[in-house]
C-alpha cells in the first residue's frame, strides 16, 4: 500500500473511531438522563401517594433526593409539568394492564359464553370490576388519580393537554365495553360515554369510604360496596337479571384463572 493510501485509510479509521466514541458517550448521557428522570418521577409519586399533591414541591423532591432543586427544573419546567407527566405515565400503566386483561379474557368469553349478548355483558362486568380492584395493584397510581381529582387547583391548560391522549385511550377502552353491551342488547340503549363517566365516578366515590373503615370495617367496606355497585349499575342500565347472573358467574370464573388487574412495569421498576 502506498504511503498516501495508508495515510488516508488511517484518517478514515480514526474518524470512525471518534464517531463511535461520540455516539457511545451520547447514548450514555441519554441513559443517565432517562434514569434520573425516572428517579424524579418515582420520588414525586411517593410524595403524592403518601402525603398528597399539595405537599409535592420541587424543594421537597430535592431534599428527599439530596440534589439541587435547579437540577429538577432542567427535567420539568414546573410542578404542573411534573404532575402532568406523572399522570400520563400512570394512565398508560393502567391502560396497558386493562389491555392485558382484555387479551386474556376475550378469547375465553367467545368460547364459553352462550351467545354474544352474554359475552358482552360478562366483558362489561369484568371491565367495571377492573376499576374496583385497580387500587389493589396500583396503589400509588390510584392515590395520584384521587389526589388530582380532589385538588382545589387544576393543571395549567398546556400541561393538562399533555395527558389527554393517554386519558382518552383509557376512557375509550372502557366506553367500548359499554357500547358493545348496548349494541348486543345486553343493556338498554344510552350514551356509552356518559355511562362510563358515571361508573368511574361512582366507583371512585364509593372506594373513598375505605378511608373511614377503621370506624366500622363492615359498614365502610369500600371494595365490597363498589362490587355491589357494579351489579347495581349494570342492572340499572337494563341488564336482564338472569343474564347478568350467568355473565357474573363467567366473570367470576375468569377472575380465578388469572389476574383481574395484571401487573405491568412502571416507573417504580424502571
Amino acid at each position: 500500500m502506498c504511503p498516501t493510501s495508508h495515510s488516508r485509510l488511517t484518517r478514515t479509521l480514526n474518524a470512525i473511531q471518534t464517531l463511535n466514541v461520540v455516539q457511545v458517550a451520547a447514548d450514555r448521557r441519554e441513559r443517565n438522563r432517562a434514569a434520573r428522570r425516572s428517579q424524579y418521577l418515582r420520588a414525586a409519586m411517593r410524595i403524592v401517594s403518601d402525603d398528597g399533591v399539595e405537599r409535592l414541591t420541587m424543594q421537597r423532591m430535592a431534599d428527599d433526593l439530596d440534589c439541587a432543586v435547579g437540577t429538577i427544573y432542567t427535567y420539568f419546567a414546573s410542578k404542573d409539568a411534573l404532575l402532568a407527566e406523572l399522570q400520563r405515565v400512570a394512565i398508560e400503566r393502567v391502560t396497558d394492564s386493562y389491555r392485558l386483561l382484555v387479551a386474556r379474557t376475550d378469547p375465553e368469553l367467545e368460547a364459553r359464553a352462550r351467545d354474544e349478548t352474554e359475552a358482552a355483558l360478562a366483558r362489561l362486568v369484568l371491565g367495571l370490576r377492573f376499576w374496583v380492584h385497580t387500587a389493589d395493584v396500583y396503589r400509588d397510581e390510584s392515590n395520584l388519580f384521587r389526589a388530582l381529582t380532589t385538588r382545589r387547583s387544576r393543571l395549567a391548560p398546556t400541561e393538562a393537554a399533555q395527558t389527554l391522549p393517554a386519558a382518552w385511550q383509557l376512557f375509550a377502552l372502557g366506553t367500548t365495553g359499554v357500547q358493545a353491551a348496548i349494541d348486543t342488547g345486553a343493556i338498554s340503549p344510552g350514551n356509552a360515554g356518559e355511562r362510563m363517566v358515571t361508573a368511574a365516578a361512582a366507583i371512585g366515590g364509593v372506594l373513598l369510604v375505605e378511608g373511614i373503615a377503621h370506624f366500622d370495617p363492615e359498614l365502610f367496606a369500600g371494595r365490597s360496596l363498589a362490587l355491589q355497585l357494579v351489579d347495581d349499575l349494570v342492572r340499572g342500565w337494563g341488564a336482564d337479571p338472569d343474564r347478568l347472573a350467568h355473565a357474573s358467574a363467567l366473570a367470576d370464573a375468569l377472575a380465578l384463572e388469572g389476574p383481574l388487574v395484571p401487573d405491568v412495569p412502571g416507573i417504580d421498576t424502571a
